[in-house]
């Protein structure tokens, strides 16, 4: 009976040793996020919190600056285990799941509010759209309201015509959209947008106020649009492999965290983005106000395009949703 006793006692001893003792388990992130930025102070800040919160039983090594590459190839490095998570943009969120693109058509969400109203609304269908394509959606982000940038002062549809504007290569939204209202959009790579405004090869682009100034194009620009395009969205993404290598409450306290974490980003992104205002006017760019004529144009090409995407980007269904949830806020509002 001692010898039954004892035996037990050194099993359970064991046990006890080969839990406490288990290998931590390492989530390689990955970002384009630079050092410094709100994104790696925050993303920083959440891992921290998982780190304490799970005993060092989770952890994250971050990559930030796109050291590991851009977005295609994070993705292909996520397919063969050598990095598990990632903060996306909507191209890169696109490249997994195009019908998340919906949230970013030029036009569709006018200000923050109609794009956190369709967000709230839609994210239970993302949330299982992403996890049959292998991904776990812990939380959105975002880099802000997308305007239009000039080094000439644009302002009518004719004159929008005249301009040399850019278009990210791998973006068939926003160029598709560009040749709706009447322009010729030249297509580059985003690495190659500070030199071709340099060459003169393009003299204008769209971006949010905080990215024109973190990627220094604005010392090209001299005129800036009043007029928000879009909302230029992020996320971040979790390998399902690497998930279920979790427990249920190690995956419950990662989602918690880096969903609060994400809220937190993108209040800071957006607080960001109005300083970035106010720098890019104390640097000399003048904000133009487009005339209604113009907006009628933009609205009728985001009208023209959505239509034609709902087949192959994302369903008819998912964009009549959309469109519902957003006369329901405007109803709210008035």
């Amino acid at each position: 009976m001692k010898l039954k006793s004892l035996f037990f006692s050194l099993f359970f001893s064991l046990l006890v040793f080969s839990a406490g003792s288990a290998e931590a388990l390492k989530i390689k992130f990955a970002v384009l996020a630079p050092e410094g930025s709100s994104w790696m102070v925050i993303m920083n800040k959440m891992d921290a919190e998982i780190r304490k919160r799970t005993n060092n039983k989770v952890k994250f090594q971050i990559f930030a600056g796109g050291k590991q590459g851009d977005e295609s190839v994070v993705l292909q490095k996520i397919k063969i285990g050598s990095i598990h998570a990632a903060g996306f943009t909507g191209i890169g969120m696109g490249k997994i799941l195009p019908e998340v693109r919906l949230l970013e058509v030029p036009m569709l969400a006018r200000n923050y509010e109609e794009v956190d109203y369709l967000v709230e609304n839609l994210q239970s269908h993302y949330e299982k759209k992403f996890e049959e394509k292998g991904f776990i959606l812990v939380g959105w982000a975002e880099t802000g309201l997308v305007r239009f940038f000039s080094a000439e002062k644009v302002q009518t549809i004719d004159e929008f015509k005249k301009v040399k504007m850019w278009a990210w290569k791998d973006d068939p939204l926003a160029g598709e959209f560009l040749k709706e209202i009447g322009l010729k959009p030249v297509f580059i790579p985003i690495t190659d947008v500070l030199i071709q405004l340099e060459t003169g090869m393009i003299n204008s682009y769209y971006a949010p106020p905080l990215g024109a100034i973190a990627l220094q194009w604005y010392p090209k620009s001299r005129y800036i649009g009043n007029t928000p395009i879009t909302d230029s969205l992020g996320s971040i993404l979790i390998s399902k492999k690497k998930w279920n290598k979790m427990t249920p409450e190690q995956q419950k306290i990662v989602k918690e965290v880096m969903s609060k974490g994400c809220r937190e980003l993108v209040q800071q992104v957006r607080k960001d983005n109005k300083k970035a205002l106010e720098i890019l006017e104390q640097s000399g760019i003048q904000t133009v106000e487009y005339p209604q004529e113009t907006l009628d144009v933009f609205e009728a090409a985001s009208m023209k395009l959505r239509q034609e995407m709902a087949g192959k980007m994302y369903s008819k269904e998912l964009l009549e949703r959309a469109e519902k949830l957003l006369e329901e806020f405007r109803a709210k509002k008035k």
